[in-house]
């Protein structure tokens, strides 16, 4: 299809209130909640859903994310993520510790994998050390690109980039390139 894209928003918000906010406008706009990651800081509050469930909560609009996981990353510190890019994150040897967090490949990794430059991601691992929040949207359409960078840009998003995914041959996929069927040779 000519209108196919192989693109990633990312974006900072500063509180829990407005990333809330641009998940729902979002969703509500034709945003499939499968095609949106945050990394939030971990001082956010956790609920169990039941003693039977592992089901971490964190309430709101950002409980309808995918794999809610607590994240140990190096050098950042603790927090949550969901999403699709949370298994891209953790590393595949990684239990949880004994104080129920995963540890995290180093932000780099991901953020190459993402396409997302040096510049960039330095800023992005600033904000986090800042306690701010980061937001990533896969976009697959022009259409739907247009409308993410509105509604970014609307609900308030700093430090804005849309990169397009990295390439990486067949034998090198990740797990976000199986995510990301179709978006890699």
């Amino acid at each position: 299809m000519i209108n196919d894209l192989h693109k990633i928003a990312s974006c900072m918000y500063q509180t829990r209130m407005d990333i809330e906010r641009v998940v729902k406008v979002l969703t509500k706009n034709e945003v499939s909640i499968k095609d949106i990651s945050v990394i939030m800081p971990f001082r956010i509050q956790l609920n169990l859903k039941s003693h039977e469930e592992s089901f971490l909560s964190i309430g709101g609009e950002l409980d309808q994310l995918e794999d809610i996981t607590p994240l140990e990353i190096p050098h950042i510190g603790r927090f949550f993520g969901a999403g699709p890019l949370v298994e891209e994150m953790v590393h595949p040897e990684t239990l949880q510790s004994s104080e129920g967090f995963y540890k995290t490949y180093d932000l780099d990794d991901l953020f190459y994998k993402l396409n997302i430059n040096h510049l960039a991601s330095q800023k992005y691992k600033e904000h986090l050390r800042n306690h701010l929040m980061l937001l990533f949207v896969n976009v697959r359409t022009v259409g739907c690109l247009k409308i993410v960078k509105e509604l970014l840009i609307e609900n308030g998003a700093n430090d804005i980039f849309v990169n397009d995914l990295l390439k990486v041959p067949k034998q090198e996929r990740s797990a976000l390139a199986n995510y990301f069927d179709g978006f890699f040779p």
